[in-house]
């Protein structure tokens, strides 16, 4: 959640990973999907879509912090280990810290094919520009008469 006083409000960032939505998933309406958290604790992110796309991004949270959403919320949370610097972040295994509070390694989910591609046909050349030219030659005609009237009318 950002805050009004929060002057970092605008570069807020966060290690995410891609969250294909897999068959007989719905879309949310909403771009936000929070973690249940107790009351009067701060919401937690758990998914981020972004206009237009139909995939999201779970966010990835400290182990420390993981364990408290998991045991909190009663789902598994992706979790990175508490000591990694930022320089680690593409190298380090990330793991799923369950409602248990097992840590078991991180699998990412295969992307799920909605429909096959198939190669485009191309469509048949049926315009043409005779309507172009007609209406070009109706503007000449239009502009040639309304100067032949303008010219008579300053004679």
């Amino acid at each position: 959640m950002l805050y009004e006083d929060n002057p970092f409000r605008a570069s807020v960032n966060v290690l995410a990973t891609p969250h294909p939505i897999r068959a007989g998933e719905v879309v949310p309406s909403s771009r936000y999907i929070y973690y249940e958290t107790a009351r009067g604790q701060p919401k937690a992110l758990r998914t981020w879509f972004a206009r237009d796309t139909s995939n999201g991004q779970d966010i990835i949270y400290p182990k420390r912090r993981a364990m408290e959403l998991a045991a909190a919320a009663k789902v598994a949370v992706i979790a990175i280990p508490d000591e990694v610097k930022e320089a680690e972040y593409k190298s380090v295994p990330l793991t799923v810290v369950t409602p248990e509070l097992q840590v078991k390694p991180y699998e990412a989910p295969a992307p799920t094919v909605v429909a096959e591609a198939r190669p485009l046909r191309r469509l048949p050349g049926t315009a043409s520009h005779v309507p172009l030219f007609a209406a070009l030659g109706l503007l000449s005609l239009g502009g040639a008469f309304g100067l032949r009237v303008l010219t008579n009318r300053a004679l």
